[in-house]
């Protein structure tokens, strides 16, 4: 009797050892073909998605003139078409794939030529942002574009004489746009002095109307004076004339030699 009770513990005893055994056999084996992963890393790739930047992007002319940009509305290509020298209007979005184009509503198209360059060398970060890389810049004239019928979101037809900054005149001279300066500052009688802008017609006020048909209404007009309120009645007898494309230049002679030491 004895020896079979202490059979039977023997037994349990043995049977116990196995299972633990075996339990922690199994725990090990799971724990050693598992890969330990930090928290850390699992926080990092859920808050911090992949980002795919752009590039090889073939890149358009940094221009495009007013009959290109009609072509596209011919090939159904989209666009949008930018007043850079609306700081509101700039901010403008359009969903899905659009081609950018900035224009200047002044004889300088630097403004327009300034977002051209940020958008091409800003870091691209998905395919929405890649349009960025075919922004261009509008040439010509806003007579130009009216005459082609493009389509803006607001008319960019002066609709009285526009004022010009020195800084503008400046950068449309060096960059040769094509203008009409037009230099009104009084000069002593029999005395002849040459004008500081390059090709300017030297013309005395009361001559403004006697040499209008020597002027095209075709391109740009810088009226420049004293001041700006002396030549701003001659721009307003221009632009009522058909030459819309006609500014003042803002502050006269006194702030151009301000501005540029000249």
């Amino acid at each position: 009797m004895l020896n079979r009770s202490l059979i039977k513990k023997g037994f349990l005893l043995i049977a116990s050892i196995l299972l633990l055994l075996g339990f922690g056999f199994n725990f090990l084996s799971v724990n050693r073909l598992a890969p330990t992963v930090k928290p850390e890393l699992i926080a990092k790739k859920v808050t911090q998605p992949e980002v795919t930047v752009i590039s090889n992007v073939p890149q358009l002319p940094e221009a495009i003139t007013p009959e290109g940009v009609g072509a596209l509305s011919n090939g159904n290509t989209p666009y949008l078409l930018i007043n850079a020298d609306d700081s509101n209007f700039q901010h403008l979005t359009s969903p899905g794939p659009i081609r950018l184009i900035y224009y200047s509503t002044t004889p300088s198209f630097r403004s327009a030529q300034k977002l051209v360059r940020q958008d091409r060398q800003s870091k691209l970060t998905g395919m929405s942002d890649s349009t960025k890389l075919e922004s261009q810049r509008l040439t010509g004239t806003p007579l130009e574009w009216q005459r082609l019928g493009l389509t803006f979101f607001k008319s960019p037809l002066p609709t009285k004489p526009q004022p010009i900054t020195p800084r503008q005149l400046s950068e449309a001279i060096k960059d040769n746009v094509d203008l009409q300066i037009i230099d009104f500052r009084p000069t002593m009688p029999g005395v002849t002095e040459a004008t500081p802008f390059p090709q300017a017609l030297r013309w005395m006020p009361h001559e403004a109307l006697n040499n209008l048909p020597k002027l095209s209404k075709e391109k740009w007009m810088v009226l420049i004076g004293i001041g700006s309120e002396d030549v701003q009645p001659i721009a307003f007898e221009y632009f009522q004339k058909g030459y819309v494309l006609t500014t003042v230049l803002d502050g006269g002679y006194p702030a151009w030699v301000n501005a540029t030491d000249r």
